[in-house]
C-alpha cells in the first residue's frame, strides 16, 4: 500500500481564518493617519476568531473598523493587521 503526498500552494489570498487574533478599534482622529491607525495604548476589543469578534460598527467595504493583530499592540501604528473588519460608516 502506498502513501500520496499532497501539496497545496497559498497563492496569497487566502485569510487566516480560524487565528485568534489581538482585535483593536481603529481610530479616524488624528489626519496624520489618513487610513487610520491604532493609538498608543488602545483598548483590546476582543482576543477572538474574527467571527467571534463582538460587533463595534456596521459591516461594509470603505474603511477599517476594527484590525487583527498576532500580537497585542503597545504603540501607536498604521499597520493594516493580519485581517480587518470593515465599514461605510464615516467616523
Amino acid at each position: 500500500m502506498g502513501l500520496a503526498a499532497v501539496s497545496f500552494a497559498n497563492n496569497g489570498n487566502s485569510k487566516t481564518s480560524g487565528s485568534t487574533l489581538y482585535w483593536y478599534e481603529v481610530d479616524y482622529s488624528n489626519p496624520m493617519y489618513t487610513n487610520g491607525y491604532i493609538p498608543a495604548g488602545a483598548t483590546l476589543v476582543a482576543h477572538a476568531e474574527q467571527s467571534q469578534v463582538p460587533p463595534k460598527c456596521d459591516e461594509g467595504t470603505d474603511r477599517d473598523c476594527l484590525r487583527g493583530f498576532d500580537s497585542p499592540q503597545t504603540s501607536a501604528t498604521d499597520d493594516p493587521g493580519t485581517e480587518q473588519i470593515k465599514t461605510d460608516e464615516q467616523p
